[in-house]
């Protein structure tokens, strides 16, 4: 297994008054392959990308719960095998104030999430696609179990804004990166996202539970 060379950008934050804790990435295919001492614009991208992201999380259509904060971002130089590429090769910004998100009804559980799907020249095969897990949302559930039309368009506009921030200061372009066998990275050509919310297990994991007991019968 070998990677490419390529940069991986991260951002997260708290949920839950920091009772839990979510994060997503998407990587890139340097411009010019960086070594131990990365360039002025990797070294930048957190700062430079802080409003952007900011922009992003809170826009009253993406639909992030007030229960959720955007709080860093970082992004990292990955070397073949999978890890940094040197010590020097990572940059972050832990903001000084962070973005909630804006919207205040119509809550889901924490660890149910759209999938925003990474798509590229390819259909299929490796490095085909690719997927993103963002924080749970608020748009509202029809009465056969899935978003509207209309919210998935939203939701489309929302994959498609995190591309926007995430690349308009990025030195490469966006890509699904694998690592499998000699590794392959094929750029970022558009999103694809479902109707129905998906579940992720970790975050489930993660949220502390409080349990009742009753005796029966009673």
């Amino acid at each position: 297994m070998s990677y490419p060379i390529h940069y991986y950008a991260t951002i997260g934050g708290s949920a839950y008054s920091k009772a839990e804790f979510w994060q997503l990435g998407v990587r890139a295919i340097p411009t010019v392959e960086p070594g131990d001492d990365p360039a002025a614009d990797f070294l930048a991208w957190p700062g430079d990308s802080e409003a952007a992201l900011k922009s992003w999380f809170t826009d009253v259509n993406a639909k992030f719960p007030n229960t959720h904060k955007l709080e860093w971002c970082k992004i990292a130089a990955i070397g073949t095998d999978g890890k940094y590429l040197g010590p020097n090769t990572m940059a972050e910004n832990l903001f000084d104030s962070a973005a909630t998100g804006s919207a205040t009804t119509n809550f889901h559980p924490g660890q149910c999430s759209f999938v925003i799907t990474l798509t590229t020249a390819v259909a299929r095969g490796q490095a085909a696609m690719g997927r993103v897990y963002l924080p749970t949302q608020t748009y509202a559930i029809e009465s056969n179990g899935a978003i509207s039309s209309g919210l998935q368009g939203d939701a489309i506009d929302t994959g498609l804004g995190l591309l926007d921030a995430l690349a308009a200061n990025m030195p490469g372009d966006l890509a699904v990166v694998s690592g499998v066998g000699d590794g392959l990275a094929r750029p970022i050509t558009g999103v694809r996202v479902g109707r129905v919310m998906d579940t992720q297990r970790r975050r489930r994991r993660s949220l502390p539970e409080l349990y009742q007991e009753a005796e029966w019968p009673v």
